[in-house]
């Protein structure tokens, strides 16, 4: 059963003209939103958008290629539609379509590379190594670091002018930071005998204790509104919300933090299925913390407020997955310890 099935986008197929407004810089366009269960319908019933305003696209289309006919209706929609005057194209993909996209529209020589913007929203299988064929994509590539780690060193330098030179420079470190944090593991504990909630508990300590990297919240990124309520007060490089910068400087607001904890968990080596999930704080203030699954339960762990696989006290964006599809658990102050002690039993003795 796909758990995702339910909460995916679907059943959009939309066309709506929007006027020019200055005040608000936005050049008048036609949107153009649509599913891809909606394709077919599409191709057999309206076939073109005629409009002389330039077209902003958004593809929703976070299921799977389960056989030839589905990869062939996604050939013949692209097909359709590549000779529109575009402004913009969105794709908002799965890991399973993500690569029939990139092979499609590098066998039909896409002429859009320069307006599109591919994005990955549903991972079905976070911890395995895939073949996203990245070198064909036909537009800007807007994974995050977390999901390029997962990329060969190889492929990564191959991908220069189709993904933001920070994005890939900061990669590249990430990797560095994993292997050793990794090797730390590996050298001070008998890692074969890690359980998930011992991984959760290294790598929570690991960026909050003195002894390990003591990262601190990054309060001067921040401000109060006129209700006091705390807003981000981003950087020139937004150094604070990202997961190396908040390693380098030892500094991160909760995304930040969140992040870089995402990075410790989700690797080749540590194998933990665990996201960043964006919601709001009982005051309505923006915030992040990292969600992980667990034996299909989704444990949360906020790196600034909330603590160790404690009740999370806030709401996830709608827009988040994990929340709807894994039921939320957490650890009582005895597990928790009991997890502390099985740690610290695994510690090699030199």
């Amino acid at each position: 059963m796909d758990r995702y099935s339910n909460v995916i986008k679907k059943k959009i197929l939309r066309i709506d003209n929007v006027p020019s407004m200055p005040r608000g810089n936005v050049q008048g366009h036609t949107s153009f939103q649509i599913s891809s269960d909606m394709f077919a319908t599409f191709l057999r019933e309206i076939k073109q958008i005629n409009s002389s305003m330039p077209i902003i696209c958004t593809i929703y289309d976070e299921g799977t290629v389960e056989n030839d006919d589905e990869f062939w209706l996604r050939y013949d929609f692209i097909k359709q539609i590549k000779s529109m005057n575009f402004l913009k194209v969105e794709l908002k993909l799965s890991d399973s379509t993500f690569p029939a996209y990139n092979a499609i529209m590098d066998n039909l020589n896409w002429q859009h590379d320069d307006k599109t913007l591919l994005y990955m929203t549903v991972d079905r299988n976070p911890t395995k190594i895939k073949d996203l064929r990245l070198l064909q994509a036909r537009g800007k590539i807007l994974l995050p670091e977390e999901k390029l780690l997962w990329e060969s060193d190889y492929v990564l330098r191959s991908l220069s002018g189709k993904i933001k030179p920070e994005v890939l420079e900061d990669t590249d470190k990430l990797k560095y930071v994993v292997r050793h944090y990794v090797d730390g593991i590996e050298r001070h504990y008998d890692a074969s005998k890690l359980t998930s909630f011992d991984k959760v508990y290294l790598a929570y300590h690991h960026i909050k204790d003195r002894d390990k990297l003591n990262i601190q919240f990054a309060h001067e990124q921040t401000q109060r509104d006129i209700d006091g309520a705390q807003r981000l007060k981003r950087s020139t490089t937004g150094w604070e919300s990202k997961p190396y910068g908040t390693y380098i400087k030892r500094r991160g607001v909760c995304e930040g933090q969140a992040r870089l904890m995402r990075v410790l968990l989700n690797n080749w080596d540590m194998q933990m299925d665990a996201v960043t999930i964006d919601g709001k704080t009982k005051k309505q203030e923006p915030h992040a913390w990292v969600g992980i699954n667990i034996h299909n339960k989704l444990y949360h762990c906020c790196l600034t407020r909330g603590g160790l696989l404690q009740p999370m006290p806030y709401t996830p964006d709608p827009s988040e997955y994990y929340p709807k599809i894994y039921p939320s658990s957490s650890l009582s102050i005895e597990q928790i310890a009991d997890v502390e002690r099985h740690v610290k039993s695994l510690k090699k003795h030199r």
